[in-house]
């Protein structure tokens, strides 16, 4: 990972870029226990250290060292479930079914799908009922039998 660092500080100095190594963070699957805690940027002119983490967050997206998709699902199931809250307050307030779908459809359903492409295939049978039954949950609270859904 060393030789990595080096690669990577000789390669972005004469692309006229600067590595930030102070918010640099490295995640690490298998390698984890081969590595050393933190990586040190050798170049005279940038002291500084690399942090070895368990995780972080990308583009809205928690991105686990062991690639397990857990925190981010937990993340994407607390958000829409205070949305499903609001679909239930919006729903006692009068607006009708169709008013309550196109309220989900646009708040509630893209936290759901949100960069689904990158993550959805690693998901275990468990998590991905969990995203199920939060969108079941919105038709009952919805009451779909009066409007169909795409």
């Amino acid at each position: 990972m060393q030789t990595f660092l080096q690669q990577l500080q000789t390669w972005a100095t004469p692309n006229k870029m600067k590595i930030n190594f102070t918010k640099t963070k490295m995640i690490l699957g298998l390698l984890a226990k081969f590595s050393p805690q933190h990586l040190s940027d050798s170049s005279a002119n940038n002291p500084a250290i690399v942090e070895r983490i368990q995780q972080f967050k990308l583009l809205g997206i928690t991105i686990s060292h062991d690639m397990n998709w857990q925190t981010h699902i937990d993340a994407i199931i607390t958000k829409a479930s205070s949305r499903l809250y609001f679909l239930k307050i919006l729903k006692k307030s009068g607006l009708n079914s169709h008013e309550l779908r196109h309220f989900y459809l646009s708040v509630t359903r893209p936290i759901l799908e949100y960069c689904s492409a990158i993550w959805h295939h690693g998901l275990t049978k468990a998590q991905a009922e969990s995203l199920e039954a939060i969108q079941r949950r919105a038709l009952r609270i919805i009451d779909l039998s009066t409007v169909g859904m795409p």
